[in-house]
């Protein structure tokens, strides 16, 4: 038998009947005669339903499934314009599929064709949107199980970047200085694609480009270097008289497209230009990425990446970890090279060079000239950590 059970304060219909599970939220309030004795009614229904082999959760679409979901929103006072746009979305690529047969499969295939220009925290969001009216359906009876949707991890595109050949010929091939400096911007600043869109040219300061992310209703702030193409394309697509830095998606007039619509197009110049250099596609955001791989190639450690890409945690510079240990493999291979040993040296003081060949010639001084080499603590400094090896 099916029962009417108090779960948070909401009238649930639930039990087995005739074999079926039931789990059914019948949108009513507990503590109400009037809505216990509607809410007794609904489970009358639902045995009669059942009974009858009417209510199947085969019957029902997404879009009827996302209405029902829509309609308690409203009801419990959480319908925002933003949901309604989500909903509007979710409609419009899963409506007429059976509630019951959306799964993983879908959700990859969605992720790749409508998703890829969002961030991986928007792309959970959406999907975790999906799962909550999947799952409400199921509290309806209308989806038989909803399935577990697999959420994209923030690492999934953490090793996507070009390469140093790449680049060039990212950056050389551009077809105007607008879209030189477009990928600049993004290659060789690090900035986030909302935060090129705001950028401006009085953000110049010197050899630095100030970057301003609004974040909580905060402004952060951080200073980032230019480099020298960088500095070069801005004078350049500037003296032009262009409004502002970010001009490939912009016109004569200063009028900027939507970041979403910025997003969109960005991504399709990019991959044409991964198709003419043979690679696979990219995302928009990958060129950040590539900012950080170039970083860590010519000696930036995780703390440099950190404040030149605007981190507030440490933990979010640590997708970047993989760039740093490649660049500590290549210069320990390099260990007890000739070159390596010569680069050391040039950098030695005078005391130091000396005492090094007098260890060198160690096997050519007899045992009474080693008695010349002593340690002398340096007395400005902790004898403990600091000694200086001096030949007398």
């Amino acid at each position: 038998m099916l029962e009417v059970k108090n779960r948070g304060g909401v009238l649930y219909i639930m039990g087995t009947f005739l074999g079926r599970r039931v789990r059914k939220s019948t949108g009513l309030r507990a503590g109400n005669k009037a809505m216990e004795k509607r809410a007794q009614m609904m489970r009358q229904q639902e045995e009669e339903q059942i009974a009858n082999g009417v209510a199947t959760a085969q019957e029902y679409s997404f879009a009827d499934v996302s209405r029902a979901y829509e309609s308690w929103l409203d009801m419990e006072g959480r319908l925002h314009e933003k949901a309604r746009y989500e909903l509007a979305q979710l409609n419009a690529r899963f409506g007429p599929k059976l509630a019951s047969e959306i799964d993983n499969t879908d959700v990859a295939k969605w992720i790749s064709d409508d998703l890829g220009h969002c961030k991986p925290g928007t792309v959970r969001r959406k999907i975790n949107l999906l799962s909550a009216i999947l799952h409400h359906g199921e509290d309806l009876g209308w989806v038989e199980k909803a399935p577990r949707l697999k959420r994209p991890s923030v690492d999934d595109a953490r090793d996507e970047h070009l390469s140093l050949e790449e680049i060039e010929l990212l950056v050389d091939g551009s077809a105007s200085p607008q879209e030189r400096l477009d990928w600049l911007l993004l290659v060789d600043a690090g900035l986030r694609l909302n935060e090129a869109l705001r950028c401006r040219w009085r953000d110049r300061q010197g050899d630095d480009l100030v970057v301003r992310r609004k974040v909580h209703g905060k402004t952060n702030t951080r200073r980032v270097p230019m480099s020298a193409r960088l500095k070069a394309a801005w004078d350049e697509v500037k003296a032009q008289d262009w409004p502002q830095p970010l001009t490939n998606l912009t016109s004569k007039d200063g009028k900027y497209p939507t970041a979403n619509a910025a997003s969109i197009a960005l991504r399709r110049l990019l991959e044409e230009r991964c198709d003419k250099m043979g690679r696979e596609r990219l995302r928009v955001h990958d060129l950040r990425h590539t900012f950080a791989f170039q970083a860590a190639e010519h000696g930036a450690d995780l703390g440099d990446l950190q404040l030149l890409m605007g981190h507030e945690d440490i933990s979010q510079t640590m997708r970047y970890r993989g760039f740093i240990k490649s660049r500590a493999t290549k210069a320990i291979g390099g260990f007890g090279s000739p070159v390596a040993w010569q680069e050391v040296r040039k950098s030695d003081t005078p005391e130091v060079q000396t005492a090094r060949s007098a260890v060198m010639d160690i096997g050519e001084k007899s045992l009474e000239d080693l008695g010349n080499l002593v340690w002398r603590p340096q007395r400005d400094s902790n004898p403990c950590f600091h000694r200086e090896r001096v030949v007398s």
